[in-house]
């Protein structure tokens, strides 16, 4: 047993620093400049016709419903307040699961979403991505407040059907 929690500290350890050398800064965040709608008006300001590629309306800070802050906190990450990026009770309990009751339980937190659907390339799920979302969610959680993090989710994520952020 000695030798397999070596082997598997060893293992962590070493893609952790992996990781760390190839990791995107967190600072590019503040500089991000995702797609907007583009507005067509006509001469008397009647719209004409939008164009975009990812469907989104920026909120600022304070925008976000409380209403909705509250349900996606209550479905996605309900410790946001309580951790530094990775809620490693919410680990330990997907794991339990996942290895007990063979279900698909994820770990992530709404930091660890944002940072794996900003920063990284969302068709890879392997574990050095989940070492490297984890990583940069601590990084993120040192820059930016909660408040400024569920307002980059809110604006940042795919809320599905072509609309990226909750204003859309």
């Amino acid at each position: 047993a000695p030798v397999l929690i070596t082997l598997v500290l060893g293992v962590v350890g070493g893609v952790s620093v992996a990781a760390l050398i190839d990791m995107p800064s967190v600072e590019a965040l503040a500089d991000l400049s995702p797609g907007l709608i583009t507005q067509l008006y006509d001469r008397d300001g009647g719209h004409l016709q939008s164009y975009f590629r990812e469907r989104r309306v920026m909120l600022q800070e304070g925008e976000v419903p409380e209403v909705f802050a509250q349900a996606l906190l209550a479905i996605e990450d309900s410790n946001f307040y309580d951790h530094g990026g990775v809620d490693l009770r919410g680990v330990l309990r997907a794991a339990s699961r996942n290895v007990l009751e063979g279900r698909g339980e994820g770990a992530s937190t709404l930091t660890m979403q944002l940072a794996g659907n900003v920063f990284l390339d969302r068709t890879q799920r392997n574990w050095s991505r989940k070492i490297r979302e984890a990583l940069m969610s601590v990084e993120l959680e040192k820059r930016y407040s909660k408040q400024q993090i569920l307002t980059l989710y809110c604006n940042l994520m795919n809320f599905s059907g072509g609309n990226w952020g909750l204003e859309a």
